[in-house]
């Protein structure tokens, strides 16, 4: 076994994994470290979202393992996985239009296993801990979430994950949709994650966002790992083949 996967907070082995008879991925193979951004980078269909929904046990895994801290997710039930300590930013922000901002909140505590209300004493606390990173979701805790900007709905979503206290986070595109200025805070918001120690694996199609923000990329093909490096070694030209962009 390499240091790597000594190490590994997620540990995913010849994962073939899919929604219906037939796999969506076929063989994929990735290590996530604490403290590390890890890139799955991939046109739209090629596996990346079936990735974190595999970790998530929403996606059906017909072989391999997913191992989280050195334990088998694969035979847990969906609602178990997250209490573990693994958050989820879904693709498309997710959040519930018709609750507020703080109702969102609470069912990141909810479905961390934390119990308490937001308004209560340690969800009080974790809540507020969480909050001085968003202060435009602060001064909106009444207002309904589907009136946010897609900005700070994009916010609320990172919020309502980093709620649940994770040790690992999963993002599919979270800069999908952002003006360039809302990516740049994206981006200086999860180094800060990543320097607190969380380990974070992101799906994007940006490459440039990919090579600014990930310490290790893998590159999907119709399920399959084409490429896979460190981000000191990747070749943009190279990448943009993989990822069918053209040199």
């Amino acid at each position: 076994m390499s240091g790597n996967e000594q190490n590994a907070l997620l540990e995913l082995r010849d994962v073939w994994a899919g929604y219906g008879a037939g796999p969506v991925l076929h063989g994929v193979s990735l290590t996530v470290r604490a403290g590390e951004v890890v890139g799955l980078l991939g046109r739209n269909g090629m596996g990346k979202s079936t990735t974190l929904k595999g970790v998530l046990g929403l996606a059906r895994v017909h072989g391999g393992s997913i191992r989280f801290r050195g334990e088998e997710l694969t035979r847990k039930a969906p609602y178990e996985i997250p209490r573990l300590g693994i958050g989820y930013v879904p693709q498309g922000r997710r959040v519930f239009p018709e609750l507020t901002v703080l109702e969102n909140l609470w069912l990141g505590l909810s479905a961390g296993g934390r119990g308490a209300r937001p308004e209560q004493g340690p969800g009080r606390r974790r809540l507020d801990e969480v909050l001085a990173r968003f202060p435009a979701l602060a001064a909106r805790l009444k207002q309904k979430a589907g009136t946010l900007s897609g900005g700070e709905q994009q916010m609320l979503a990172i919020a309502r994950a980093l709620l649940m206290g994770p040790r690992l986070l999963l993002l599919d595109e979270p800069t999908e949709g952002l003006m360039p200025q809302l990516v740049a805070r994206t981006e200086r918001l999860l180094l800060e994650l990543k320097d607190q120690g969380l380990g974070l694996l992101m799906a994007e199609q940006r490459l440039e966002t990919a090579l600014r923000l990930c310490d290790r990329l893998y590159v999907l093909e119709k399920g399959r790992i084409v490429w896979a490096g460190d981000r000191r070694d990747a070749h943009p030209e190279a990448l943009r083949r993989a990822l069918g962009l053209g040199a």
